[in-house]
């Protein structure tokens, strides 16, 4: 479809899939195992939001599976339903957002990616009243950081490929600079440090998040510190909804829109990098990050290898004084940032048009997944409506947060 659904996409950026922080119970995740050594594959991927989609085969059909560092595997109830598993028990998840539910765990006999067989996964089976996400995507299920344990995952935007393997002598990484890489202990998520830098300096050990869509997302218990730490070029605040999780949008809290002159990994500078406050209990660098450089995340040995395409990156760009979200099927205020904007509106509000477009007239998931046509638009003319039916309508411009700093 063409048709000029997401004018905000720039904004959706903050609503889409953000990420699978973990659960509430111990659980051997960390079992299974490929079913022979001295393995190599090539996986081709496709691209839809900055989410990777590979093909799995499971008892000879083949299911479409989001590839997920930040995630444990997870496969919906319908493919539950089709194939055969074995029964472990029933835990707790929490999604990004820390909203949580009991959710049963079972354990996929064979598995095949690429042709490398992997045997004994656990796996999560997703609630169906919870499907929204994988729906939209059009996805069975995810391959976590719990599968890729034993393995050597190198991943190149650039052939829109993932490579797994256990040979570390087949992907050319001699000599090459590289980060100790730390793995969680429920399900083998990924960890490292990276240095962030304004009128201070600070180091930060965040999640490696390939399943979360944008660059740096900062949790909430971070900010305070790295704020003390004066590392940050500017820091707004606003109460409101940011993202949807596994289950749905988050409750209102306070976030923190902040600007970071400088955050390096390993050889490469990122510039200007803007960042919203999460309530996770850890930052993360989600799947924008491949779009810079071939990422290697060597399990098997605990390294992180990042082959930048450039040196510097400026990040810079301007930004909405609202960031919208999806609340009941339908597109609603998620923050304001601008105090004028916040005497006319307020989060839960929902969002009626966008220019001419009617947006409750467009299917949510077209809302979030559809490519906008109005992306370098710098001003758009919102209507309101609030609890008690009243409309406003606003014209809502795009511009830098102050502080940003020039490229080198």
């Amino acid at each position: 479809m063409t048709p000029p659904i997401n004018c905000f996409a720039k904004l959706l950026i903050l609503i889409v899939f953000c990420g699978f922080p973990g659960y509430t119970q111990k659980v051997k995740f960390n079992k299974g195992r490929p079913e022979h050594k001295g393995y190599y594959t090539e996986v081709g991927y496709k691209e839809l939001k900055s989410k990777l989609i590979i093909p799995v085969i499971i008892q000879d059909k083949t299911y479409r599976f989001l590839f997920d560092t930040g995630a444990p595997n997870l496969i919906s109830h319908t493919v539950k339903k089709e194939i055969q598993t074995r029964e472990l028990s029933s835990i707790r998840v929490k999604d990004a957002n820390d909203s949580g539910r009991p959710l049963n765990v079972v354990t996929i006999p064979v598995l095949e990616i690429g042709g490398v067989v992997f045997k004994n996964s656990p796996a999560i089976v997703n609630d169906p009243a919870s499907n929204f996400l994988f729906d939209c995507l059009g996805i069975d299920g995810i391959i976590g950081s719990n599968l890729l344990r034993n393995s050597i995952v190198q991943i190149d935007s650039s052939k829109k490929q993932i490579i797994i393997t256990d040979q570390m002598n087949l992907l050319d990484l001699e000599g090459k600079g590289f980060l100790d890489m730390a793995l969680s202990s429920g399900q083998s998520s990924p960890y490292i440090w990276i240095q962030l830098r304004g009128e201070g300096k600070a180091s930060e050990q965040i999640l490696i998040d390939t399943g979360a869509q944008g660059f740096y997302d900062l949790s909430g218990n971070s900010f305070e510190v790295l704020d003390n730490l004066k590392v940050f070029g500017s820091v707004e605040s606003a109460t409101g909804y940011k993202g949807l999780g596994l289950f749905g949008v988050s409750k209102p809290m306070v976030h923190y829109r902040v600007l970071v002159p400088e955050l390096a990994i390993l050889g490469t500078s990122f510039l200007n990098v803007i960042s919203i406050s999460t309530g996770a209990s850890k930052s993360r660098i989600g799947a924008d990050l491949l779009s810079h450089g071939k990422v290697t995340l060597d399990f098997k040995n605990k390294k992180f290898f990042l082959e930048g395409f450039e040196k510097e990156v400026d990040l810079r760009e301007e930004v909405w004084p609202l960031s919208p979200t999806v609340k009941d099927s339908s597109l609603v205020v998620g923050i304001i940032w601008n105090k004028d904007l916040a005497k006319m509106a307020r989060f839960g509000d929902a969002i009626l048009m966008i220019n001419d477009l009617e947006t409750e007239e467009i299917d949510i998931c077209d809302l979030l997944i559809q490519e906008s046509l109005f992306e370098k638009n710098r001003k758009l003319q919102i209507v309101f409506r609030d609890s008690t039916g009243v409309r406003q309508t606003v014209e809502l411009k795009k511009e830098f947060l102050k502080t940003q700093t020039k490229a080198k």
